[in-house]
């Protein structure tokens, strides 16, 4: 009741764009990870490192296009709330791989405990955000606490410090793999 609903619909209008490029943040490396049955820790680095450059590449090509989308919509404000939502591909390609350890792991509870707490978390900024008058904001406020807490909690919960990436290890046919699952999502 706090916010507005113009507030929820310019969410929702960045919230379309976020969506549509949140089917290429993956590109099925996740799975490609979770499916492998011997898998070297150096795959999963290199992995790590394709993902978080595809999330960068993601955040800049949604920061790139944040003018565009708010001028089709008519709405300035897109474009602020766009560029600060792109973040998220950043913390999304972070946090890939670790979510993948502790799936490929069957790490189940702690899985479903750090979305729960990140959630909550990212309720309890949009409240605090909401009720001293920050409208929209309120609503990225929440998906970047939620994000970024997860991040945060999959690195910890799995154990994972990614490290250089490196060559001749056999991650192109993970890639190859992750192409081919994300392809069919995008399709």
């Amino acid at each position: 009741r706090i916010l507005t609903p113009e507030d929820y619909g310019l969410f929702g209008m960045a919230a379309v764009v976020i969506a549509f490029l949140h089917t290429f943040a993956d590109a099925g490396l996740g799975l490609a990870t979770i499916q492998k049955k011997e898998l070297s820790e150096q795959q999963v680095h290199n992995l790590f490192w394709v993902n978080l450059t595809l999330g960068i590449v993601l955040c800049l090509v949604t920061m790139a296009s944040a003018p565009l989308v708010a001028d089709f919509f008519k709405r300035e404000e897109l474009s602020g709330l766009l560029t600060v939502l792109a973040i998220g591909f950043v913390f999304g390609g972070i946090a890939v791989q670790p979510a993948a350890l502790l799936r490929r792991a069957i790490r189940t509870q702690k899985i479903v405990l750090i979305d729960v707490v990140s959630e909550g978390l990212g309720y309890v900024v949009a409240i605090l955000m909401a009720v001293n008058g920050a409208g929209f904001w309120a609503l990225a406020g929440h998906s970047l606490a939620s994000t970024g807490l997860r991040t945060i909690l999959l690195l910890h919960g799995a154990r994972y410090r990614p490290r250089s990436p490196a060559r001749g290890v056999g991650t192109l046919n993970l890639v190859q793999f992750g192409g081919y699952v994300g392809a069919f999502a995008i399709v």
